[in-house]
């Protein structure tokens, strides 16, 4: 696959495309390093200058001696962070750090893991490359390898996600996206939540590419329940202005529907003989119990609302230089 050459160079032919490649790792380095050879015979076939930008999301250990040396079109440098962020805000800080000095043609962002497949990347390019403006192609895995319980708990937040959102959970943190979208992400504070939530909410145009997902490579996964809760809870709170008004308008739907059965309760009280005694008494206390309860939780999403509206927030292309030890 050959993309569109740029224009330009000292004897004025066209210059290579270029793509960085994002890898936010947490002390995994032996996996990055297998993942780092992997992409670059992946992309052995592409007229690409290719830089793989390793973010060292706070490791305790450092990254190995040889982890940087440059291989044909390929070279690898580290981004190495303050402190640890977590992979979201990790990637949030990198594609920042790229907008503003490097400007690549595209990026790709890929966990460092190798549960993403590399010899995927020539095809998300090719998908990224057909856009007119901004755009992204992620990888749309297929049916997870987890266990029972995990696949249930995932179904329940994919239903939930949708119900809440409006949006159908498709893809993860695997992709490539164009300098338009890069522009656009690097602007967004939706991307310090969750990156692939942040392209959706910005209508960034998206393709999805079927990939296989595999084995790690090495080690075991640090991602525990808790954490995927809060993963989870992460990509959802990108859409808080829209489950919001939707928790609202529930909340008020079963409102309407307990003041109908307090009435209901009352009319058969006073205008039947059928009312049991005590039962009234009872069944309102009840209801109005529940009437003042929801009437608080309708309270409390509200400001919740109206407060995230208000908030200054993490702008990525603004902030990220404070979470940068060292510039590659």
């Amino acid at each position: 696959m050959r993309l569109p050459a740029r224009q330009g160079g000292a004897t004025g032919g066209p210059l290579p495309k270029t793509l960085s490649v994002v890898i936010p790792v947490y002390n995994d380095w032996d996996s990055v390093n297998i993942l780092a050879g992997r992409i670059a015979q992946a992309l052995k076939a592409e007229d690409l200058q290719t830089r793989l930008l390793v973010v060292d999301d706070g490791s305790d250990t450092p990254a190995p001696a040889g982890l940087t040396e440059t291989s044909g079109t390929v070279s690898v440098s580290v981004l190495r962070l303050k402190r640890n962020l977590g992979h979201q805000r990790a990637i949030s800080v990198a594609l920042a750090y790229l907008d503003d000095q490097v400007k690549p043609d595209y990026t790709a962002v890929i966990d460092g893991d190798g549960e993403d497949d590399p010899a995927d990347l020539p095809k998300l390019l090719k998908v990224a490359a057909c856009f007119p403006g901004p755009g992204a192609a992620f990888a749309e895995r297929g049916k997870r390898a987890e266990g029972l319980l995990f696949r249930f708990f995932y179904l329940a937040y994919i239903l939930l996600h949708r119900l809440l959102t409006g949006h159908k959970i498709r893809f993860g943190n695997y992709s490539v996206i164009n300098s338009g979208a890069l522009a656009a992400l690097a602007v967004a504070q939706e991307t310090w939540s969750h990156y692939a939530a942040a392209a959706v909410k910005l209508r960034v145009p998206i393709r999805t590419v079927p990939s296989a997902r595999l084995g790690r490579i090495s080690g075991s996964s640090k991602m525990n329940f808790f954490s995927l809760v809060a993963h989870g809870l992460g990509a959802m709170s990108v859409f808080g202005d829209v489950i919001g008004p939707r928790v609202l308008i529930t909340i008020s739907f079963l409102m309407s529907l307990v003041l109908v059965l307090i009435a209901a309760v009352l009319a058969i009280k006073f205008g039947t003989n059928l009312a049991i005694p005590g039962w009234a008494t009872y069944t309102v206390g009840l209801l109005a119990t529940s009437l003042l309860q929801l009437g608080m939780m309708a309270v409390v999403f509200a400001f919740l609302t109206l407060a995230s509206r208000q908030n200054s927030s993490f702008l990525p292309l603004r902030d990220y230089k404070h979470f940068i030890r060292k510039l590659p």
